[in-house]
């Protein structure tokens, strides 16, 4: 079974009074001849909140799945994760979404939507603030332009990093964007950038 890791960054980050919310995901998986590949799909929701927005995120990044595969999610979203992780969604459409006490479940409509797309597929979630995508999530959330493709969000993240940068330095990048790799390492740009195509635990 293929294993696909999801990376979610979103705009609304922690609690707040439902408003206009953008989401990001990363679907990451290995090819069979070795290759890494990474896909990216990005959405928005008016009047939405922290966890629509990752919930969103997550059964968006389902649904481009073809077929059965072991899902990593990683989120630093600690109440989706707890939910997920204690089997609750599953507990709450026994009770026909209904809390012990009588009241209604909260994103009802997501966490729906969430079982049916994920009843085919092995589901893991992980705990994880600063993930080796978050630079370019981060960047691909906050481009403004539509059409904001792989290529362009890396940049923005490379451009973003080297701003905040107060002197003089050797930078070496690291990324899984062989595209971006290759256009430096065919001296295309400055000489003093190194990128590398592999990821860094530093």
């Amino acid at each position: 079974m293929k294993t696909v890791k999801i990376y979610i960054e979103t705009t609304i980050t922690g609690p707040a009074a439902p408003k206009r919310g953008g989401y990001v995901a990363a679907l990451t998986f290995t090819r069979r001849n070795g290759d890494i590949e990474d896909r990216f799909l990005k959405g928005e929701e008016e009047g939405t909140t922290y966890n629509r927005s990752v919930l969103l995120a997550m059964i968006y990044a389902l649904q481009k799945l073809k077929e059965s595969c072991r899902v990593v999610f990683y989120t630093k979203n600690t109440y989706i994760k707890n939910m997920i992780q204690a089997d609750n969604p599953e507990k709450w459409r026994r009770a026909e979404w209904k809390k012990s006490d009588g009241k209604g479940i909260q994103n009802q409509d997501l966490w729906k939507m969430f079982l049916e797309e994920s009843k085919e597929h092995e589901i893991e979630i992980v705990y994880e603030k600063d993930s080796e995508y978050k630079e370019t999530l981060q960047a691909y959330l906050q481009g403004e332009e539509e059409g904001t493709t792989y290529n362009r969000s890396v940049l923005l993240a490379m451009i973003y990093a080297l701003q905040k940068l107060k002197e003089p330095c050797r930078v070496v990048f690291y990324t899984r964007n062989t595209y971006i790799k290759n256009m430096f390492v065919q001296d295309f740009m400055l000489n003093h950038i190194y990128v590398k195509g592999e990821v860094s635990n530093c």
